[in-house]
């Protein structure tokens, strides 16, 4: 199930700023509802730094999933709809984030102060936040172009691929930069 089920939000609610579930509620879900673990709350953490690293302004509560073993068990379901809207211009896709970050106005302008309330919020530590930030750019920084490796190879556009890898390698450099500074780094 989506946690916009497991949180009791209809479908239609899937964005916060529509009345839908809050990270911090995500964040509870995950701790004091199911007791999940801190694979789990890292699973979260993650998937919130890779929507920002990517620019993914559409991460919603739909978008984030439980699966139940044949025995019962929960766990977070792998991560799915990951889309980079930073993409195209902000004409044409709204930059607000679905699920706010710490009050950031846009997916690609999340600075340190933001990953501060976002880490008050939901209840994890302000350093390792900012220090996850910091190691899941770095890999992506290095990672990138050996995916835009792969999806040429795969098909892909070329004018598209290097727009989107010329986009997010950008955002990745602005996001290590922000989660490490002390000011707001745009």
């Amino acid at each position: 199930e989506d946690f916009c089920q497991a949180l009791g939000f209809p479908p239609e609610l899937k964005y916060q700023a529509q009345g839908g579930p809050t990270l911090g509620r995500c964040a509870s879900l995950i701790r004091d509802q199911l007791g999940l673990g801190p694979l789990a709350m890292q699973a979260f953490l993650d998937w919130v730094i890779f929507a920002v690293l990517i620019g993914n302004a559409d991460a919603h509560g739909k978008n984030l999933g439980l699966l139940r073993s044949s025995g019962g068990a929960l766990q977070m379901a792998p991560w799915y709809d990951l889309v980079p809207t930073i993409a195209w211009p902000a004409r044409i896709l709204d930059r607000t984030p679905a699920l706010s970050i710490g009050g950031a106005p846009a997916i690609d302008q999340v600075d340190r102060t933001h990953w501060d309330a976002f880490a008050q919020e939901t209840r994890l530590r302000p350093m390792f936040v900012r220090q996850r930030v910091q190691a899941l750019a770095e890999a992506a920084i290095d990672a990138l172009p050996r995916v835009i490796e792969h999806l040429l190879a795969g098909g892909g556009t070329p004018h598209q691929l290097a727009n989107a890898q010329r986009v997010l390698l950008a955002n990745c450099a602005r996001t290590l930069s922000a989660a490490a500074s002390r000011g707001s780094v745009r």
